[in-house]
């Protein structure tokens, strides 16, 4: 499935405008905080982080057709697992403080380099 997002996402991210791919580039770290924001705010609301991890998933069912012997075929994946994970409330609260404290000095910064994007490509 993976094999068939990527060339889609490619050929997304092949139509942004330099422009586009310069705000992106320079935001990224941003937006990186922001999420962690956003989870880190999650979790002190639940009282409890959620871990996802993948792990494997083994099937086994029948394969063949009726005019053969039916056999018995193996079916590898994987799926995402979620599990409460317990957290420090204090810490998390540290935690988040930090993030927006590092949020607050990097959006001035962001909003300097994204004007000399515009700058530098103003075609939009």
């Amino acid at each position: 499935m993976f094999r068939f997002f990527l060339p889609l996402v490619l050929l997304l991210a092949a139509c942004e405008t330099p422009r586009q791919q310069c705000i992106s580039t320079v935001s990224k770290d941003l937006r990186v905080i922001d999420r962690l924001i956003t989870t880190t705010e999650g979790n002190i609301e639940r009282g409890y982080a959620i871990s996802r991890t993948r792990e494997p998933d083994f099937r086994i069912q029948l394969c063949g057709s009726p005019h053969d012997n039916f056999l018995f075929c193996n079916s590898h994946s994987t799926r995402l697992v979620s599990r409460p994970v317990a957290i420090d409330l204090e810490e998390e609260t540290r935690i988040l403080a930090s993030l927006k404290k590092r949020r607050a000095e990097m959006t001035q910064k962001v909003q300097l380099q994204i004007a000399s994007c515009a700058a530098h490509y103003p075609e939009g």
